[in-house]
């Protein structure tokens, strides 16, 4: 008889080795659902993932792109500090983080497996990008202050090899920053196997607080901050948008100021290598 598959956030075995509707195996300890067959969907990953991202192309949303770029930027620099500079993107796709990270002073190098994008970032936008999937890039150890997976560990079956891949690279105390959907959302327990953000054709897992939090510390880090944010931290001058009623309730929740442990929609971590002294 087979091994019963483990967890790849807290490493449980499965609770049942029947997938749900959506190809998912489940974790009781840390609620992850992750495909059964353990395979990502490498070969979905070409020129057309992008060319007809969510119905549009990819290229469209350059704007936007950047915008979110200045908001996790801002992130990243209040965590690492005014000294750091090399930063890695994984799953980089036409480098318009990198770009503005360049733009605020960063060292940016990207990793990206889809050749069209990795192409633009490299020939358009001068951005140091290999074209690969990071599992199979060998990374200089110790050489990154900050590495950067926007909205890509939920298409990396067991992660835990990539991430301890990750973490030789990082110098001591150095920060590795992840942003998921939130597979624990409100959103998405209400709207079940109808949330847009599910996508179970390239998503093999969908995380939760608790998982990602089990994932980092398995694999080495200090965790420092897990938390989610609503969708429209994104979006560029959200409150003004809203009718006047919710401008005035999200104001005094502070709904789009305040993070939460588990009730919106993007999950957040941010985990650091311990420094020398294993601080």
């Amino acid at each position: 008889m087979s091994e019963p598959q483990r967890c790849w956030g807290c490493d449980r075995p499965a609770a049942a080795q029947t997938p749900d509707r959506d190809g998912y195996l489940h974790c009781e300890g840390c609620a992850l659902r992750y495909v059964a067959s353990g395979k990502a969907p490498r070969e979905r990953y070409d020129d057309a993932y992008f060319t007809e991202y969510r119905g549009g192309d990819y290229f469209d949303t350059e704007l936007l792109r950047r915008h979110e770029a200045r908001v996790r930027l801002r992130l990243v620099r209040a965590a690492c500090g005014p000294a750091a500079h090399d930063l890695l993107e994984v799953g980089c796709a036409a480098g318009f983080f990198l770009d503005e990270a360049r733009k605020h002073g960063w060292h940016p190098r990207g990793i990206e497996p889809a050749a069209g994008p990795a192409q633009y970032a490299s020939a358009e936008l001068g951005l140091d990008v290999v074209k690969a999937f990071a599992e199979d890039v060998a990374l200089r150890a110790q050489s990154l202050d900050a590495i950067c997976l926007w909205h890509t560990l939920e298409h990396v079956p067991r992660p835990e090899r990539l991430l301890e891949q990750l973490w030789a690279a990082l110098r001591p105390g150095g920060t590795l920053f992840v942003e998921v959907p939130n597979g624990a959302s409100l959103l998405a327990v209400r709207h079940g196997h109808g949330w847009f953000a599910l996508e179970p054709n390239v998503h093999v897992a969908q995380w939760t607080p608790q998982a990602l939090r089990a994932l980092l510390a398995r694999t080495g880090y200090v965790v420092s901050d897990v938390n989610t944010v609503p969708f429209l931290t994104y979006v560029d001058g959200a409150l003004h948008r809203l009718p006047r009623r919710a401008h005035l309730a999200f104001r005094q929740r502070r709904w789009l100021r305040d993070p939460h442990p588990s009730r919106h929609e993007l999950l957040r971590a941010v985990g650091r290598r311990p420094d020398e002294a294993g601080a």
